[in-house]
C-alpha cells in the first residue's frame, strides 16, 4: 500500500488527498502533562500492536489514532487513563471491555472501548481483542446493494 502525505500537518494515510482534520500535535503533545503511568501504557500498548502491518501511526488534535487503511484503533488520553476504541463487526464480550454499543458512522460495526491506567492493563486478552479489530478492519467494506423494483409488469428493473 502506497502512503500519501498531508503536505499541511504531515500526518500519513493510505489514500491520496484523504479528508481529514489537520492537526499539528504529537503523541508526545497528548500525552505530555498526564500520569507517568499512561505514557508506559501507550508505550506497552504500541510495542503490542506496532509490528501489524498495513500501519500507520498519528495524532489528531486529542486524539492518536492508528490507521489500516481505515482508522481501526483511536486512543483518547483523559485525565487517569487511555480510553482505546476499537471497532469490529459484532459486539464482543470480554471483562476488559469499559463499553460497546453500534457505531454511529455506518451502522455496520461496533465501537469497543478499553479503558488503561498503566502497562499492567496491557494484558493478553487487551491484545487479543485489538488484533481482532485491526483485522476486521482490513476487510473490504461490503458495497451496498442498488434496490430493485417490480414494474407492473413483473420485470425487476435496477
Amino acid at each position: 500500500m502506497e502512503i500519501w502525505t498531508c503536505p499541511n500537518c504531515h500526518r500519513e494515510f493510505f489514500r491520496p488527498n484523504q479528508q481529514h482534520y489537520c492537526s499539528h500535535h504529537t503523541i508526545e503533545d497528548l500525552l505530555a502533562e498526564r500520569p507517568p503511568e499512561l505514557t508506559l501504557a501507550f508505550d506497552a500498548l504500541l510495542l503490542a500492536v506496532a509490528d501489524w502491518q498495513p500501519q500507520t501511526i498519528g495524532a489528531g488534535k486529542a486524539a492518536i489514532i492508528f490507521n489500516n487503511g481505515k482508522a481501526w484503533m483511536v486512543i483518547r488520553p483523559i485525565k487517569a487513563e487511555l480510553d482505546v476504541a476499537f471497532f469490529y463487526g459484532e459486539l464482543l464480550k470480554s471483562p476488559v471491555i469499559k463499553t460497546a454499543r453500534l457505531d454511529n458512522m455506518g451502522k455496520n460495526k461496533y465501537i469497543h472501548h478499553i479503558r488503561l491506567r498503566d502497562e499492567t492493563y496491557v494484558t493478553d486478552e487487551v491484545v487479543r481483542l485489538l488484533r481482532k479489530g485491526f483485522d476486521y478492519m482490513l476487510k473490504p467494506t461490503p458495497k451496498k446493494r442498488k434496490k430493485t423494483a417490480t414494474t407492473k409488469k413483473g420485470k425487476t428493473k435496477a
